[in-house]
């Protein structure tokens, strides 16, 4: 089955993406921080790890002049390395968004399989969850702010 090519939609003057964009991200904050006080910790990384994909998409997009939306997080990371010329971006991502990717596709991807040398019991397993949603929170806020940081500024007229 071939998936349909969808494209991120773009805030512009002349439409309202900014601001429903903003009020998503705003609800999509407030819904990891609950989960995470809330011991939802599965539902907190997969938030937190749409959001960390969109603001790289968005970057992404900026930097080729072309859609590059709904991709992998890790093929993100992929097109940050060869793409991004700004070296504090590109060090955080291959830093600690790729350290937090590989803690999160076991957490999300690996809780009920057992690799040969795997001891850890569920407990175990689930004891790992806090951090992980805790970093995954910590490095989204510092791609946000640095792509923040990256926008262009608008010139006066």
């Amino acid at each position: 089955m071939v998936k349909p090519n969808r494209i991120r939609a773009l805030a512009q003057t002349h439409n309202t993406v900014g601001h429903r964009r903003h009020n998503l991200y705003r609800e999509a904050y407030g819904r990891i921080s609950k989960a995470i006080h809330d011991k939802y910790f599965l539902e907190a990384i997969t938030l937190t790890e749409s959001l960390l994909t969109d603001r790289l998409e968005s970057r992404m997009t900026f930097l080729l002049r072309k859609d590059f939306s709904f991709k992998t997080l890790g093929k993100l990371i992929q097109e940050i390395q060869k793409s991004e010329n700004d070296v504090q971006l590109r060090e955080l991502v291959a830093g600690g968004v790729e350290s937090w990717r590989e803690k999160r596709n076991n957490a999300l991807h690996e809780m009920a399989k057992m690799e040969e040398s795997d001891n850890r019991s569920w407990d175990a397993r689930m004891a790992e969850l806090p951090a992980i949603a805790g970093t995954g929170l910590k490095v989204l806020r510092q791609v946000d702010s640095r792509i923040k940081a990256l926008r262009p500024t608008k010139q006066a007229a």
